[in-house]
């Protein structure tokens, strides 16, 4: 029975040394175009703002008026600069905002 056991322990510490030595005379870069993984680590996208961004405000006045201000990114709408540094290619997505400004007075749409 310890035979078997000192046999099946020589055989997981075979199968755990495997973890790669060859690689360790070769780049970062090399082992990622061997994978065919470099194009998505030397690519970092970024998008400002991450999230989708509405502010809704509604405030009313003391002299009748009411103003009602929605402000929203536009999704279709963008700034987009590309540079490089340090061999990653960078890319920024800015999105730009619309705002939506009503005006009532005494509940009666005034423009």
């Amino acid at each position: 029975m310890r035979n078997i056991f000192f046999i099946l322990q020589i055989i997981c510490f075979a199968i755990v040394g495997c973890d790669g030595k060859d690689r360790v005379h070769k780049s970062n870069t090399e082992v990622l175009k061997e994978h065919k993984l470099l194009d998505s680590f030397s690519e970092k996208v970024e998008y400002i703002p991450e999230t989708h961004t509405e502010i809704n405000t509604d405030t009313i006045l003391g002299n009748g008026f009411r103003v009602k201000i929605r402000y929203l990114r536009h999704i279709k709408e963008y700034v987009s600069i590309e540079y490089d540094e340090d061999s990653i290619h960078h890319r920024k997505y800015y999105y730009d905002f619309v705002s939506k400004v009503t005006v009532y007075k005494d509940s009666k749409r005034d423009i």
